[in-house]
C-alpha cells in the first residue's frame, strides 16, 4: 500500500484504540481535538503505523499516520513524537508545525481548514 507518497514504505493499519494504547507522545490528544472540530473527518480517518522500509534499516513505529480520502480534499497526517512535529500533506499542499509553535493544535486544525478549502 502506498501512503504518504512513499511506495517503498511498509505500513500497517490500526484502529484508533490501538493508536491510543501505543502512542503517548507529542500531541497524543490531537485526534480528539480533530474529532471535536471535524467529526465527519475523524470518522473517516484510517490510522496506520509505519513499520519500516523495504529494507529493514529504520523503524517508525512510534509515529502516527492517518489518511483521509475525499477527492481533492484528501490528506495524510503524520505525528512524530521524537521530532515533536505534526505534518499534513494534501494535494499541492504540505504543512508542518511542532514544538516551536505557541499554538500547535490551532495551527494543525488550520492546516486542515486550508486543505478543505483548496
Amino acid at each position: 500500500m502506498e501512503l504518504y507518497g512513499c511506495p517503498w514504505c511498509i505500513f500497517e493499519a490500526e484502529t484508533y484504540q490501538e493508536f491510543e494504547s501505543r502512542y503517548s507522545g507529542y500531541l497524543s490528544d490531537f485526534y480528539l481535538r480533530l474529532r471535536d472540530e471535524f467529526p465527519e473527518i475523524f470518522a473517516s480517518l484510517t490510522f496506520y503505523k509505519r513499520l519500516g522500509d523495504w529494507k529493514p534499516v529504520h523503524t517508525y513505529e512510534p509515529d502516527s499516520f492517518a489518511d483521509y480520502q475525499n477527492g481533492s480534499s484528501s490528506f495524510v497526517i503524520q505525528i512524530d513524537p521524537q521530532c515533536e512535529v505534526i505534518i499534513f500533506i494534501g494535494h499541492n499542499y504540505r504543512y508542518e508545525t511542532g514544538s516551536w509553535s505557541e499554538k500547535p493544535y490551532d495551527d494543525a486544525l488550520q492546516a486542515i481548514r486550508t486543505i478543505l478549502h483548496q
